[in-house]
């Protein structure tokens, strides 16, 4: 379970990273992203990265869960550094939904 947290960990981080990154260079016709807009497409990257993040998350803890009374403090550190990922996407998203409930647009582009 620990390696599983760690692989998905860094898939969490690199995958729609990448995936964003190359969705703006496949285009052709000056097209930013085939239609979709920079936000959409860092939207969806953030909420794939914290879907895949969360997976990590259970993983750690699980594995931490397993561990004998007292746990390690570095173990500890390891499950908040899993959880990363999960947390910069979902302040990602939270950022940009309230920046459009507020009807702050300058705040996304």
């Amino acid at each position: 379970m620990r390696v599983a947290s760690f692989v998905l960990a860094v898939v969490a981080a690199v995958l729609p990273t990448a995936w964003a990154y190359l969705s703006a260079r496949t285009c052709t016709g000056g097209a930013p992203h085939c239609g979709l807009r920079t936000g959409e497409v860092e939207l969806i990257a953030a909420l794939t990265a914290a879907l895949i993040s969360s997976a990590a998350v259970i993983c750690s803890v699980l594995a931490y869960r397993q561990l004998p009374r007292p746990r390690p403090m570095t173990r500890r550190l390891e499950v908040l550094a899993v959880s990363l990922p999960l947390v910069l996407a979902l302040g990602l998203v939270a950022y940009i939904f309230v920046a459009v409930v507020a009807g702050i647009g300058f705040l996304i582009a």
